[in-house]
């Protein structure tokens, strides 16, 4: 009898491993699978919000970089003071000062974080109201998931000049080689990412002081590189990049003083020179390597 009531009870314990053991393998995978589509890390949605008359129309936080763009309204001065990373102070902060009723890209570079890592951003801005008066203080936040940072706004130390072309010119390199938008040049038209600058071909353009730390020797090295989209008006030379002397528009003897980065439509195929070739209408990235004399592209 005993012997009987044992093998009873193993019986009923291998038929409940037989039948709810499948099911618990089953609710481990579907979890197992849930973790590895990211259900229990979801990304964050980057937030921004600041005490009024500041606004906050959009923001993007990546591993190198906070860009938010922000307004003031009805203000006589309004100044961004600081900048402040997940405690850390940014260590290089673009475009600190608004207009009043404009939307300006306000620019936190240099950051050194890891991609995906949770960022709490905390502003601190002042402004006066029109007419004057006292210097109010407001406070404002940006939260949000790092995402792979953008190279332009890299802390490598051999850029010289780098562009994101978010509604101007600036150059968010630190080296101060800013642009000026020239006879009507563009920097609020769609871009690859976000904002570009799109030129109408009537000599509108972005205009470059001259600066010690963009001039190239002869036989230096140095690396052009960019996002264009051309568009086929049957101009069949249109310049990209160009250093020239003012007085004369010659890049120099010997290349020593200027250089060209040029797209030819009036070539049967890509020239090895300091041309481009681009046969489609879409966004095309382009690098100019200048090697000991020799072009590379």
């Amino acid at each position: 009898m005993k012997r009987g009531h044992y093998s009873i009870r193993g019986q009923v314990a291998m038929e409940f491993l037989m039948t709810y053991g499948w099911a618990i393998i089953i609710i481990l995978l579907a979890v197992g699978a849930l973790w590895l589509l990211g259900v229990f890390s979801p990304s964050v949605t980057t937030t921004c919000q600041i005490e009024a008359p500041f606004t906050c129309q959009d923001a993007i936080v990546s591993d190198n970089s906070v860009i938010i763009r922000m307004g003031a309204n009805q203000v006589q001065t309004a100044t961004i003071n600081s900048v402040t990373v997940n405690g850390q102070a940014c260590p290089q902060l673009e475009g600190k000062t608004l207009t009043s009723n404009q939307i300006t890209t306000v620019r936190c570079v240099g950051l050194s974080l890891d991609e995906n890592e949770k960022m709490t951003v905390q502003v601190d801005a002042t402004y006066e109201k029109k007419g004057g008066g006292l210097t109010h203080t407001v406070e404002g936040t940006v939260s949000g998931q790092a995402s792979k940072g953008n190279y332009v706004y890299s802390t490598d130390p051999d850029l010289v000049a780098s562009y994101d072309f978010e509604g101007d010119a600036q150059d968010v390199s630190g080296t101060g080689n800013n642009g000026v938008l020239t006879n009507g040049a563009n920097c609020k038209a769609d871009g690859k990412n976000g904002d570009g600058c799109s030129f109408d071909g009537a000599y509108d353009h972005i205009s470059v002081a001259h600066d010690t730390s963009i001039t190239f020797n002869n036989g230096e090295d140095f690396t052009i590189g960019g996002w264009f989209r051309f568009v086929d008006d049957g101009i069949n030379i249109q310049h990209l990049f160009v250093k020239v002397n003012v007085g004369d528009g010659s890049t120099g003897p010997g290349g020593a003083v200027g250089y060209d980065m040029l797209y030819r439509g009036d070539l049967p195929g890509p020239d090895k020179g300091t041309q481009i070739r681009v046969r489609d209408l879409t966004f095309t990235h382009k690098s100019l390597l200048l090697q000991k004399s020799e072009l590379l592209l």
